[in-house]
């Protein structure tokens, strides 16, 4: 894309990429206000704005903004990639297992009035990106929602006895802590060269944030994932120079060492000897092992449909060999949660949306990785440290979600939307070579502007 006085020149019949210094529309704006909503849950650490209808109002708002505007209805067929269409193969397995499993009313409320959303959500998310400063845009609300969380909990709530916050708003501290680790790459984003400095110094300020809410959490899963992505910005994140990565992964173990406690330590020492855990030693009904046993036990039982989509603990509660050794004495057994996201898709949605919920991973990860190679030499451009962000995201969800129930988990199919966005900003190498893209027809790829120079055109 030519380049002329600091702004990228658009290329008819493409999207934009690059810096195209882009104002945010409406629908972006109606977008981002949706994601802070549905996932980091600002109406619920702010009263007022639930008062004011904001969860409403940006739903309904992206929605009749989406209808009304040719440019996004256009951007729609962006959908079709792979991504989209494992998604919209997950969303009808779901819809299969309401009637193959064994409460479909139960299903059917989950999947009209939370999954449907979800989807949607992350298909707002493709057609409302225009260009890279759009897809910024929306980084920039992921960051500040969950400075805004991390925030609120520090100074609203205390470690209690356990070592590990608790009764918190709306999440509990495993997911929370899933939820922050995906957050940080996505921070680290605006921590590179080249970005002004003030939005480097929020970042900054929201990534201290984060580090300091998921330590508070206690959640080893948190803990786990903490790490993998440190080694990634450390390894892997060639956004920000050799230094830097080195001098800001110093930083944070330093911070990390000084907020975890004695009790933390002891808490993730577990970590180490796993058959003291009576979560995967065998000994105990309710320990993860044995209910991952039984999760995939479900799947065996019920293998096209699965128990159905929020079945979980149903199943836990009627088919498995304790509820009815429970039930032949006259006892009624508490339904758990499967508490790994693997687990939750096999036992829920059979093994053809088993199939499709790693085929999203995979294709979700092979995406960016894909990006970051197509521009392994020169400067690291923007679209490219977008890819690394939102493969450290990835990651993290990877190792998270091992550990928690999260198989439709909001932020999951957020990060999925800007990575579909992402792609059709950079066409495949292929596409290049041959001048022309595939349908819908992405742009010939051009580098971006120099970072000093999109800088200088904020």
């Amino acid at each position: 894309m030519p380049v002329a006085r600091g702004r990228a020149v658009p290329i008819p019949g493409g999207r934009a990429s690059g810096p195209v210094r882009t104002r945010p529309d409406l629908l972006l704006i109606s977008v981002g206000l949706l994601t802070l909503t549905s996932i980091w849950r600002v109406h619920a650490l702010f009263p007022i704005l639930g008062s004011l209808q904001v969860p409403s109002l940006s739903a309904v708002g992206a929605y009749v903004l989406f209808f009304t505007t040719a440019s996004a209805r256009k951007r729609f067929r962006e959908l079709s990639h792979p991504i989209g269409r494992w998604a919209l193969f997950l969303l009808f397995m779901a819809g299969v297992s309401a009637f193959g499993g064994i409460l479909t009313t139960r299903t059917v409320f989950f999947i009209t009035g939370d999954f449907s959303k979800t989807l949607l959500m992350m298909g707002l998310i493709v057609v409302s990106v225009r260009s890279m400063r759009d897809l910024e845009w929306l980084f920039g609300a992921q960051v500040l929602g969950a400075a805004l969380y991390a925030g609120t909990i520090l100074t609203r709530y205390s470690v209690d006895s356990t070592g590990r916050l608790g009764d918190l708003i709306y999440y509990d501290s495993n997911d929370l802590a899933m939820l922050l680790v995906m957050a940080l790459p996505v921070a680290a984003y605006f921590l590179r060269g080249g970005v002004v400095a003030s939005r480097r110094l929020i970042a900054l300020f929201a990534f201290v944030l984060i580090v300091v809410g998921m330590v508070k959490t206690g959640s080893r899963g948190g803990f786990l994932g903490f790490i993998t992505v440190l080694l990634f910005l450390l390894f892997r994140f060639t956004a920000l120079s050799r230094k830097a990565r080195m001098g800001s992964v110093v930083a944070l173990l330093a911070g990390f060492l000084l907020v975890a406690n004695d009790q933390y330590w002891t808490m993730m020492s577990t970590l180490l000897n796993p058959k003291a855990d009576y979560n995967f030693s065998g000994q105990s009904e309710g320990g993860r092992m044995e209910i991952w046993k039984r999760g995939f036990g479900y799947m065996a039982m019920y293998p096209l449909t699965g128990v159905g989509a929020a079945n979980f603990g149903a199943a836990e509660a009627t088919l498995s060999s304790r509820a009815r050794e429970r039930a032949l004495r006259g006892q009624g057994t508490q339904s758990l949660a499967p508490h790994n996201s693997f687990v939750m898709a096999a036992a829920e949605l059979g093994v053809p949306g088993f199939v499709a919920f790693i085929a999203i991973l995979v294709v979700g990860i092979q995406s960016t990785i894909r990006i970051v190679k197509s521009r392994r030499r020169g400067p690291v451009t923007a679209e490219v440290a977008a890819a690394q962000s939102l493969l450290g995201a990835m990651l993290g969800f990877v190792v998270t979600g091992f550990f928690l129930s999260q198989t439709y988990s909001s932020f999951l199919y957020t990060l999925l939307g800007m990575i579909i966005a992402l792609t059709t900003l950079v066409p495949r190498p292929a596409d290049r070579r041959r001048g022309a893209g595939r349908a819908p027809a992405p742009r010939p790829f051009a580098p971006a502007a120099p970072e000093s120079q999109v800088a200088g055109a904020t």
